[in-house]
């Protein structure tokens, strides 16, 4: 091939060689050049030397020269005359004929040149592109031994039984697995059909779907239950049609896995499912599993659909709870996966379900489910019963905190009204004393007499508190409540904002009661004081009214009265917001308050209630959004006389020895003044050990 290349084009060498022809043609030139110039130059001295020898010869001849015939002998023996001139300019014109085709060689040469330097450049391409291609051709003949090599291993050394028919059904190719599957050789299935192979039953299956492919032309993944050599056994069948280079359908390609131990552990996990289901079923605890993306309600128990109804496949922030717009702000999702966003362990929380109200102990855990995406497991149960008994507990306990506290206050008051019952005595003692030393009817007895019915007052009050703390017994009298009304209506006025009117509607006729004034007192003020609570903010009108009530029926415990039907009517309304009407009939529990900590103790109308009840009376209400109207019927006494004024008695007096004993010095003292003005010999001791000594030694 090279020299056939070489002898078509011209080498380096030829090349060589035309340059040094032209160069040698070149210089030949150039002598010639030479050569003429000096013949020039020598043919012009022989000439005239020759004239000159010519012209001394003939000179006698000029007459053939003016005729011109001189110059025609002389040009036919010694030739025409050739100036320099005309010999350079013949020079110039052969130098540059020499140059330019000297020049077009040249041009020549570099085309040649260029063309071979080209050409030898593409042969070399071609060579080195062919001998790739024969590399190429080589490498690609190991790959596809080794493909086939690699091809015929995974054939023999999979687990799936791999096999090729043609369009007949006979098999063309089976290998290992197929082979122990059918339980026989290649050679004895090679070119056999299935109803050769197989059972009469298991080769319809196997038919059956062979022709589905063949017919439909596209892949089929079937499962088939045949008996093979492993026996009744289940079989995942990937079948595919072998197709020409045209397009037909030439054969079938075959790829069977044995799915039998699947099967079987299909078979126990439903089992296994099922009985879960049956559990889960059975479970008094709401059960459901939710997506966690999507919050797709999958699963719910039989308990969930019982309160819930069938919700399957609805988004549980919609459907479980109210009010939600968007995912529940306190759902668990995130606190279901870690950092990497793996399950973490379950999330335990309680919660009061917006839509039945009902309290649940929830367990929330992250789940996979069948399709390995994550979901939210949640088991509820109710614990309402156990959040109200807790509830109620708390509340036995804040009473039982409450009433020991009342205790305390009691006992506190108890001992404050001890010593400010000295104080009272100690006051009312001197001020009688004044008053006794006192002008009748002047203006210093008047001033004494009022600061007596204040401290005798004080003195009332005092023992309201020692009623409050159970340190006195129950005073019951006959007394007219009109009174005891009024003067209590002033202490509140003084109490209540001047945004609240007072309106009195008090019958000064009415008939008397017998009950303690004390409690009496402490019935209204709680009924008012309650009315004030309910108008506070925007403030209204409190009636209170005073009469007598005769009941038509014997309704208002007629027996317990004797048949008696007169009761007195205590009324006390307000203009407030009213009592909601989902706690009236809590009202009069104790403990039980709307108001916030530190305005009221939920005592307040239960005491109302018990002492009404002590009087033998009943006390009833109404409310709106209008204000509340609270009725208190006492037992009345129609003939009752209570003398208006009483004849002072006369205090005796004596010169006796009395022996006066009391812990208080000041009581001792205003009690010594007392009696020794009454002529008495007084002795006072502080100490009973003390009198009971003095008493022995002075009987």
């Amino acid at each position: 091939m090279n020299s056939l290349l070489l002898n078509s084009f011209p080498n380096s060498k030829s090349v060589l060689n035309l340059n040094l022809f032209v160069f040698k043609c070149l210089f030949a030139v150039f002598l010639l050049f030479l050569s003429t110039d000096l013949f020039c130059q020598k043919s012009d001295k022989i000439q005239e030397t020759s004239k000159k020898i010519f012209h001394v010869a003939i000179s006698d001849h000029l007459i053939l020269k003016e005729t011109g015939k001189y110059d025609v002998i002389y040009k036919k023996w010694f030739g025409s005359f050739i100036s320099y001139n005309e010999i350079l300019k013949y020079f110039f014109w052969i130098m540059f004929i020499i140059a330019g085709f000297s020049l077009f060689l040249i041009l020549w040469n570099f085309v040649l040149r260029r063309q071979v330097a080209l050409r030898t450049k593409n042969l070399q391409m071609e060579i080195e592109e062919r001998k790739k291609i024969e590399s190429n051709l080589r490498q690609s003949e190991n790959e596809v031994r080794e493909n086939h090599s690699l091809l015929e291993a995974i054939l023999e050394g999979t687990t799936d039984a791999i096999s090729l028919k043609n369009i007949d059904g006979k098999y063309v190719m089976v290998n290992s697995a197929a082979c122990k599957a059918i339980g026989k050789t290649k050679e004895e299935i090679l070119g056999k059909t299935d109803s050769w192979l197989f059972p009469s039953e298991s080769a319809e299956i196997i038919n059956s779907v062979d022709a589905k492919v063949i017919q439909s032309g596209e892949n089929m993944l079937a499962e088939e239950r045949l008996k093979t050599a492993y026996g009744d056994s289940y079989w995942l069948a990937n079948k595919s049609p072998l197709l020409d280079q045209e397009g037909n359908i030439i054969g079938l390609i075959g790829i069977s896995r044995n799915i039998t131990n699947l099967k079987m552990a299909e078979k126990k996990a439903r089992e296994s499912h099922e009985k879960m289901l049956d559990i889960l079923e059975s479970l008094e605890s709401i059960v459901y599993i939710a997506d966690m993306k999507s919050y797709e309600i999958l699963y719910a128990n039989n308990y969930f659909r019982k309160y819930f109804g069938d919700i399957i496949g609805q988004t549980c922030w919609k459907v479980i709870q109210k009010g939600q717009s968007g995912p529940c702000p306190f759902c668990t999702n995130d606190k279901l996966l870690n950092a990497a966003g793996n399950p973490k362990e379950p999330y335990i929380w309680e919660f009061q379900n917006t839509i039945n109200g009902k309290w649940y102990f929830i367990q929330d855990k992250a789940i996979k489910w069948v399709d390995d995406r994550l979901v939210r497991l949640e088991i509820a149960t109710d614990i309402t019963d156990k959040k109200k008994a807790e509830e109620e507990k708390s509340k036995l306990e804040a009473q039982l905190l409450q009433t020991q506290k009342m205790e305390a206050i009691g006992t506190l008051a108890g001992g404050i009204a001890h010593d400010f019952n000295n104080i009272l005595g100690a006051i009312l003692g001197y001020t009688e004393l004044a008053k006794d030393a006192a002008e009748i009817n002047s203006r210093q007895a008047s001033d004494l007499e009022k600061v007596i019915s204040s401290a005798y007052r004080a003195k009332e009050l005092v023992r309201q508190i020692l009623t409050f703390s159970r340190q006195t017994q129950e005073e019951f009298i006959i007394f007219h409540p009109s009174s005891l009304i009024k003067e209590t209506l002033k202490m509140i006025r003084a109490s209540i904002p001047a945004n609240i009117e007072i309106v009195e509607d008090i019958d000064s006729e009415c008939a008397s009661i017998f009950a303690d004034p004390t409690q009496l007192q402490q019935v209204l003020l709680n009924l008012c004081t309650n009315a004030y609570h309910a108008m506070e903010e925007k403030g209204g009108k409190l009636f209170v009214s005073l009469k007598d009530f005769k009941w038509i029926s014997n309704s208002c415990a007629s027996d317990e009265n004797n048949g008696n039907s007169l009761f007195v009517e205590i009324t006390v309304k307000d203009t407030g917001h009213g009592i909601d009407p989902k706690i009236q009939d809590k009202i009069f529990n104790p403990y039980f308050t709307t108001k916030v900590v530190g305005k009221g103790t939920g005592m307040g109308l239960a005491i109302v209630h018990g002492i009404v009840s002590r009087f033998e009376g009943k006390i009833i209400f109404e409310s709106s959004s209008q204000g509340s109207i609270f009725k208190v019927y006492i037992p009345g006494r129609k003939f009752v006389s209570i003398p208006e004024n009483i004849a002072e008695e006369t205090i005796p007096t004596g010169k006796e020895r009395i022996l006066l004993i009391d812990d208080e010095e000041i009581l001792l003292d205003i009690g010594r003044d007392m009696l020794k003005r009454l002529g008495y010999i007084v002795t006072t001791r502080q100490s009973s050990l003390e009198a009971l000594e003095t008493f022995q030694n002075i009987p």
